[in-house]
């Protein structure tokens, strides 16, 4: 887990919590209120091994010399989600001994 030390404005306005104004007098009240009493905790995880998970040469793109083009394909599994979310909730619970005035999590978005 680490958090961002160095976080701008524009990040900040960006990466809204939930419920918080993205827009107009009541974003930049919110800009200003809170920028310097943030904190953004992430992380990262391992995704276990599989198969499907694989750099290849892509047969139909080529770069600008003709050279042929890395293809990542990828997909989460349930469990590479499940330690996603333990660690998000490891992290919200870190966050809320800390006692801040709003604490929350923006979970991950599962593919179809």
């Amino acid at each position: 887990m680490y958090n961002f030390y160095v976080t701008t404005p524009l990040y900040f306005a960006g990466n809204r919590p939930p419920g918080a104004p993205s827009w107009g007098k009541a974003h930049k009240d919110f800009q200003r209120r809170y920028f310097n009493r943030w904190i953004h905790m992430d992380s990262c995880s391992q995704d276990l091994p599989y198969g499907r998970n694989r750099v290849d040469i892509d047969p139909a793109v080529k770069d600008a010399w003709g050279v042929p083009a890395a293809r990542l394909t990828h997909r989460f599994s349930e469990a590479d989600h499940r330690v996603a979310e333990t660690v998000m909730d490891r992290e919200v619970e870190l966050l809320k001994e800390a006692g801040p005035s709003r604490c929350g999590a923006t979970r991950i978005r599962r593919a179809a």
